[in-house]
């Protein structure tokens, strides 16, 4: 069996008391009435995501943010200097730091008399997924600013291979600093990859995202426990409101990265979204009639297609059977 299958079969074990039928229900009640009452909006992105979402008027504290940064920026200025690890032979190669490396990668050739200028390399670096670098180690987007920490900066951060699933939290904005101060910390102190984003403002139930894989969600998932245990304020009120996601400890989301494209939120509203298209392009005015067998044809049909497990829908399903939905869309 594929390591890879193996570690994944091992961890849904793991957490099978925690797979609980309640989302197969809640997410097949909200098709139905999205269809029923023929209100996608329902199903939407934007709906999905505030959800339960924390609404208080709060805002990340500007100064402590800054702080945040400069913290993680630090650390990987401390670091950039240092020998690369190589993460199959698990040795360090004193030839080579990351400055080095992303130099002769943009064939930066100084003359042999001239010291590489740091400063100039690091206005050159633009692209952060150079690499794998990451240059400060952080970047923000619109939405979220994202954080790289321990091997995640290094070779590891090799997207598909490394991110195969995503725990999520639901915390209040006021606390996100101070969640992500703890788990920095605490990564950088026990070695621990963590690579993970929070929302810049209110208003989604997913505001705290860590990305991890099978092999190494256990010690990321102890790590959160930890937190929780010697920092209980942070977690109050954090509760899974999200319907599309799994629930670990009660509190803990819990979602498969899709197989191809997406996010694991807008893979599985496009999912839905499918559904509803089918079921009411078919049915019209009818759909107030339509049966619960009738939805569950398609919504089987149609997380086939998304390779989403239709009896657990934060789950990715094994295998693709066809690559079209026309024929049964007709």
């Amino acid at each position: 069996m594929n390591k890879e299958i193996e570690n994944r079969n091992k961890f849904i074990e793991y957490i099978n008391s925690d797979l609980q039928n309640a989302n197969y229900c809640k997410i097949f009640y909200l098709l139905e009435k999205a269809v029923k009452t023929k209100n996608k909006k329902l199903i939407s992105y934007e709906n999905i995501i505030s959800i339960g979402a924390k609404k208080t008027g709060e805002k990340i504290d500007k100064k402590e943010y800054e702080k945040l940064l400069e913290k993680v920026y630090a650390y990987w200025w401390k670091n950039a200097f240092k020998p690369t690890y190589d993460v199959e032979s698990k040795k360090y190669n004193y030839e080579n730091s990351l400055i080095k490396l992303y130099a002769e990668d943009n064939e930066y050739n100084p003359d042999s008399n001239e010291r590489i200028n740091i400063f100039e390399i690091l206005e050159q670096i633009q692209d952060r997924n150079m690499l794998g670098i990451r240059p400060p180690t952080f970047f923000q987007d619109k939405y979220f600013c994202h954080f790289y920490v321990n091997d995640f900066s290094l070779e590891r951060m090799k997207y598909n291979k490394i991110v195969q699933t995503r725990l999520y939290l639901n915390i209040k904005t006021k606390n996100i600093i101070s969640l992500a101060n703890k788990l920095i910390d605490s990564a950088l102190k026990n070695n621990t990859p963590l690579l993970f984003k929070f929302a810049l403002k209110e208003g989604r139930n997913d505001n705290f995202v860590l990305y991890t894989n099978y092999e190494d969600i256990y010690s990321l998932i102890d790590l959160i426990e930890k937190t929780k245990l010697e920092n209980p304020k942070l977690f109050v009120g954090c509760k899974v409101k999200n319907p599309l996601m799994g629930v670990i400890k009660d509190y803990i989301g819990y979602g498969d990265e899709p197989f191809t494209w997406g996010s694991f939120n807008s893979v599985r509203v496009d999912a839905l979204e499918k559904c509803y298209d089918i079921l009411t392009k078919k049915y019209k005015d009818n759909t107030a009639s339509i049966t619960e067998k009738e939805i569950m044809d398609v919504f089987n049909k149609v997380c086939e297609f998304y390779q989403i497990d239709k009896n657990n829908f934060f789950l990715n399903a094994e295998e693709k059977n066809f690559n079209s939905l026309d024929e049964f869309s007709k």
